[in-house]
């Protein structure tokens, strides 16, 4: 009976060893599978990537030449580039996430500069359109799509300096520059806004005051340019009139103060206290409510004060008091750089534009068609590099936000090759011109730089500026009218 009981135990024992073997089995299997699976899904994610780098692989190991060679490598390399980055994704929209995330702040620059391509090709166009022989219904559209456009990117510009100045808080220079000619340059850059209303700009700049201080004339600009184009936008008749006067502070200092006083709807009461608040809008179709907040931030950033007086349908006044140290040393505007000069009979001027937007690059062929010009296009920073050796332009238009090489580090790369022994002039095409962006230009040897969206007057004017002497912009015909006046 003993015997049977523990056969019957062994049995149940090496069955249970079984079931557990086959349970094992099984697992595995299920488990191996998931993995095989896995691993043909990561094999079909990384085919393209494996196929196309072999193909590039190939294609450099057979390159003839060295720029054959350099811009196959290019192309290899770009590739593992955009493959390297094997993190895990983060939403930028989530605004929870960890501090390594993307910020509100990032994203919304981000957007700002991705609409601002598209919005400079639609002004750029409308602006050509503008420019031909149209009805006047199809002039008032063109001219409304133009407006319509400017508009938006004027939004976009506000949505960048927002962000950046919510990330980065506001940094400022020190600088000696020439407030009346600032003031002055600004009238006549509103002039034709309020020319158009049949209202006029007066200036009263107090003669006792000094005209040369020192400190941020860029974001002096900024504050002042906002204070005035509100004041032309919302007065329907009447003026505008900017009043500078101030008082000594100091040994070498004074608080200067400037007011912005127009004749125009004025401001309600409920809505004073709140005027310099973001997002704020005391009247309709008033864009974001940004451009206010970011003057009084800036404003207090310089150490001074901004407020405003106004009665609803009377008018307002905006006033700000500023502590502007004298500047020791005159203005004295910058020199042109040293121009290439060519030897041999005249000829057409060599123009090189990186630009990797085909509807930007439409409209800049466009806006120089009537030039005697001979204009090339690179499509990235790399190419910008290889058709500068090639193609030995005489002035370089650089885009600065492109794929594969960027508009700084492809001037860079040109910098490094000139070596010292020439000097090519190299200008910048931007449509978002931020805070520390020029300082960056120059770092990357950038001449000077244009903000899209481009305009032929001073597409113009830049090339007749930068032209050596062995080459023309115009026609040869209207040169030698030219020279003959």
């Amino acid at each position: 009976m003993e015997e049977l009981t523990l056969e019957r135990q062994e049995r149940r024992l090496a069955q249970s060893e079984r079931c557990a073997k086959r349970q094992q089995i099984a697992s595995f299997k299920e488990t191996m599978s998931r993995q095989v699976q896995n691993l043909a899904d990561q094999i079909n994610q990384q085919g393209p990537f494996v196929a196309q780098a072999v193909t590039w692989a190939e294609r450099l190991l057979t390159a003839q030449g060295p720029l054959a060679h350099q811009k196959t490598k290019a192309h290899l390399d770009a590739l593992f580039v955009a493959r390297r980055p094997m993190t895990p994704r983060r939403d930028p929209i989530a605004l929870d996430l960890c501090p390594t995330a993307v910020t509100p702040a990032a994203f919304l620059a981000h957007i700002a500069h991705d609409l601002s391509t598209p919005l400079s090709g639609v002004v750029g166009m409308a602006d050509l359109l503008c420019n031909t022989a149209l009805t006047a219904e199809q002039r008032l559209f063109a001219d409304t799509i133009k407006s319509a456009a400017r508009a938006a990117l004027a939004l976009t510009h506000d949505i960048l300096e927002y962000a950046k100045i919510t990330a980065q808080g506001v940094s400022l220079k020190a600088e000696p520059f020439d407030l009346e000619g600032l003031i002055h340059d600004l009238t006549i850059l509103l002039q034709p806004a309020a020319s158009a209303k049949g209202i006029g700009i007066l200036v009263e700049y107090d003669p006792s005051l000094p005209r040369q201080f020192t400190g941020d004339a860029g974001r002096m600009r900024q504050v002042l340019t906002n204070l005035l184009g509100n004041a032309v936008k919302f007065t329907g008749q009447g003026q505008v009139l900017i009043r500078v006067t101030g008082l000594q502070a100091g040994e070498g200092c004074h608080q200067v103060h400037i007011t912005v006083e127009d004749t125009g709807i004025g401001i309600a009461p409920d809505d004073l206290a709140l005027i310099f608040e973001a997002y704020h809008q005391a009247t309709p179709n008033a864009g974001l409510g940004l451009g206010l907040a970011f003057a009084k931030r800036l404003v207090e950033r310089m150490g001074g004060a901004i407020w405003v007086d106004s009665e609803l349908g009377q008018g307002s006044r905006f006033g700000l008091r500023l502590p502007l140290p004298v500047a020791d040393t005159p203005v004295v505007p910058p020199d042109l750089p040293s121009l290439p000069q060519d030897a041999g009979p005249p000829r057409a001027m060599r123009i090189l534009v990186a630009e990797d937007n085909r509807t930007n690059q439409l409209v800049f062929q466009k806006m120089v068609r009537d030039l005697a010009v001979d204009v090339v296009f690179a499509n990235h920073g790399a190419e910008a590099v290889s058709l500068f050796q090639t193609f030995q332009p005489d002035l370089i238009f650089m885009d600065i936000a492109m794929p594969q090489m960027d508009g700084c580090q492809a001037a860079l790369a040109i910098r490094q090759i000139e070596a010292g022994q020439q000097h090519l002039p190299i200008i910048a095409l931007t449509a978002l011109m931020g805070e520390g962006d020029t300082a960056a230009l120059v770092a990357a040897g950038i001449d000077q730089h244009m903000t899209k969206p481009l305009h032929k007057a001073a597409l113009c004017e830049v090339m007749i500026a930068f032209c050596p002497k062995a080459a023309y912009v115009l026609p040869p015909a209207v040169e030698l009218a030219r020279a003959g006046a």
